[in-house]
């Protein structure tokens, strides 16, 4: 009730962009391996997109249909995991 009446406010924490726009050595090692041979867009991380608070990178998609997006935006946990070293 007081809180309520005094017009408290709550501070909710806010997520730090520098933190989600980090990656390990393992990740970084991966992601240059990858922009070399093509498996995915080469974009500075700075840049890169984040799906379900990870980042994210661009692969192009084979087979496309004249009407789909030319890149799919695919964690770089999966994309590690499909397109291993």
């Amino acid at each position: 009730m007081k809180c309520l009446e005094e017009g408290w406010l709550v501070k909710k924490p806010e997520p730090s962009k520098a933190d989600s726009h980090t990656l390990t050595p393992l990740q970084q090692q991966w992601y240059e391996w990858a922009c070399m041979t093509g498996i995915c867009v080469n974009t500075p991380v700075k840049d890169l997109s984040t799906k379900m608070g990870v980042l994210a990178v661009l692969i192009p998609i084979k087979n496309r249909r004249q009407f789909d997006p030319p890149y799919d935006l695919v964690a770089i946990d999966k994309a590690m995991r499909e397109y291993p070293m």
